[in-house]
């Protein structure tokens, strides 16, 4: 008996004669399309704002390691930087797991006026 090839894969959407999009079942998926866009697009843009931070704090460790001689305001000066870049990269991270919630439902936004400020 013979192996099962999943032809799906080669025929995942077409292009129809508007511009948008069919699946193999002919079911329009234009808006799929733009929202796979959307998130290659965040991706991508996220990828690259972790990356400057991380340099940034990679740099500043190297530093600190290669000259032990530094003096204590250039060794303040280096920590005080990578404290800050590490503040940055956890905003980052935090803000990708609460779209992360949101998209899965587990978690909404509370879109009600205010001063953005969690009450008292």
């Amino acid at each position: 008996m013979g192996s099962l090839i999943d032809i799906t894969d080669n025929f995942d959407s077409a292009p129809i004669s508007d511009g948008n999009y069919a699946n193999l079942y002919g079911r329009d998926i234009t808006e799929l399309k733009a929202i796979d866009r959307m998130k290659d697009d965040f991706l991508s843009m996220v990828s690259h704002e972790l990356r400057t931070p991380l340099t940034s704090i990679k740099s500043s460790a190297e530093i600190l390691l290669a000259y032990n001689d530094m003096e204590k305001t250039d060794q303040t000066e280096s920590i005080s930087m990578i404290d800050t870049e590490c503040a940055c990269l956890t905003r980052l991270i935090n803000d990708v797991l609460d779209l992360s919630r949101i998209e899965s439902g587990n978690e909404s936004w509370d879109l009600s006026e205010g001063d953005g400020q969690s009450p008292e």
